[in-house]
């Protein structure tokens, strides 16, 4: 899947947003996810096998930046083991 983010700073009641903003993202356990950066505020997360991990994005050029977390639950990919047509019907008159 595709996640993005978005850098916006904040001076009292007002904020801006910060546009070309870089980021640092990390996956806690990169056994169950992966993810990469696609730059401009996106990247790409990639299940490994299912479990339960966490995201994470960091702008990289601002020191006081806060990490933002994502709980992400990874799942089997779909699985169908049999097709069977739906009974016909026939109408009489």
């Amino acid at each position: 899947m595709t996640v993005s983010a978005t850098l916006w700073q904040r001076a009292g009641t007002d904020s801006v947003k910060i546009e070309n903003a870089t980021f640092h993202w990390a996956i806690d356990n990169t056994t169950l996810a992966t993810v990469q950066d696609l730059g401009n505020g996106d990247a790409e997360v990639t299940g490994v096998k299912p479990g339960r991990v966490t995201l994470s994005a960091r702008a990289i050029d601002f020191e006081k930046a806060q990490t933002a977390y994502s709980p992400l639950r990874v799942a089997k990919p779909l699985e169908i083991d049999s097709v069977r047509p739906l009974p016909c019907i026939s109408a009489s008159s």
